[in-house]
């Protein structure tokens, strides 16, 4: 016990030393849990107590230290947390890294903008999913990324663009469209009149395929805000040497404007891979509701078509509709209902059900939960 109180001592003094030689180092994330109730057809219904769905349940290290005449160093990690077991970092059995959702340090200049390396959100992930109301996979951050923190309510489009790639050559090509492993990141000062931008480059490092992000790529984005409206457009190309030739592409239109009464998001994402094509589009309408509520609408379709004609049927359409009553600043209830119907062979499945669907088949979703941000 004096050992583990004292390996306790030490840890704490560590990072008290750290602290001190910083401008600033903040501890953030936040924790979310709901019952969610989950149908993916014949497959059956999972009842479960579900982590990061109205946010992403994380924790995280940021800091920054003040280099004078306006050029700063800035630092990043990001884990996730698993609330509903306590386990911590990725639970993937092909990626454990503990730091698995960012690991970024970059060097700013107010004038002239930042240079940030490490692993970072992928520019299409960020520009499709800026203000989608029901979230995106992965999404959640502070200042250095997004504003907002939605990531997986039942009702989120984003697992339309997840099951692309259900053909072996998507799959086998381990295409990233969220995360991007040892990136490159020049962006735009924050200050640059509305308009946002960034260019992002990795290397493939020799590997053959790509795993969980790490792909020789190259994208960018660039947006414009001013009152009501955002606009922002985003391409991204993968190139690995598993079949010489190969690429997969990644490309975003996204548009928001506030009515005051209501809020729209539209959206248009196109994968395309050799001889295959996915076009996913989004509409969200979001609504205030009194004080403290918030009422959110969704549809989404995803449209798929083949060179040769196999997969050109396999389509699906999403609705969804969700509340959140505002608690607090930090504190939020959300409830959602989801309905996600599949056509011709397209086997797209909600999270948090039976990981397999049969095709043609319909899934549901329902879930009630509560999100906490420290």
């Amino acid at each position: 016990m004096k050992m583990q109180h004292a390996a306790v001592f030490a840890a704490i003094t560590l990072v008290g030393g750290t602290a001190a030689a910083q401008s600033s180092v903040t501890i953030y994330g936040g924790i979310d849990l709901s019952l969610r109730s989950v149908r993916n057809g014949l497959a059956g219904t999972v009842r479960s107590m579900s982590p990061s769905n109205a946010s992403a349940s994380r924790w995280g290290v940021t800091g920054s230290e003040d280099l004078g005449g306006g050029l700063s160093a800035r630092f990043m990690l990001e884990s996730d947390i698993f609330p509903d077991t306590g386990a911590a970092g990725s639970t993937s059995t092909t990626f454990s890294s503990f730091f698995n959702r960012r690991s970024i340090v970059s060097l700013v200049s107010a004038k002239l903008g930042e240079i940030r390396v490490g692993r970072e959100y992928a520019p299409t992930h960020y520009a499709f999913c800026f203000f989608e109301a029901f979230g995106c996979i992965g999404m959640a951050g502070t200042k250095m990324s997004f504003d907002q923190a939605s990531t997986t309510y039942a009702g989120t489009s984003s697992v339309l663009g997840a099951a692309f790639g259900t053909a072996a050559g998507p799959t086998a090509n381990q295409n990233p469209t969220m995360r991007v492993n040892n990136s490159v990141q020049y962006l735009l000062p924050e200050d640059f009149g509305g308009v946002s931008g960034a260019v992002m480059v990795a290397p493939g490092e020799g590997a053959a395929t790509s795993v969980n992000g790490g792909s020789k790529m190259f994208g960018g984005r660039v947006g414009y805000a001013a009152g009501p409206l955002m606009l922002n457009a985003a391409t991204m190309t993968t190139k690995n040497t598993l079949i010489a030739g190969q690429s997969f592409r990644d490309t975003v239109l996204m548009g928001s404007y506030d009515f005051g009464i209501v809020k729209l998001y539209a959206a248009r994402r196109v994968y395309t891979f050799m001889s295959e094509k996915m076009v996913q589009s989004v509409l969200n309408v979001t609504a205030p509701v009194g004080s403290f509520g918030l009422l959110k609408l969704t549809y989404a379709k995803a449209d798929q078509t083949s060179a040769i004609g196999s997969r050109s049927d396999d389509d699906a359409t999403l609705l969804g509709v969700g509340y959140d009553h505002i608690l607090s600043k930090r504190t939020r209830l959300y409830a959602t209902v989801a309905r996600l119907s599949n056509s011709g062979g397209a086997k797209y499945f909600m999270l948090g059900g039976p990981t397999r669907i049969g095709a043609g088949e319909t899934a549901t979703g329902y879930e009630a939960g509560m999100r906490h941000s420290f």
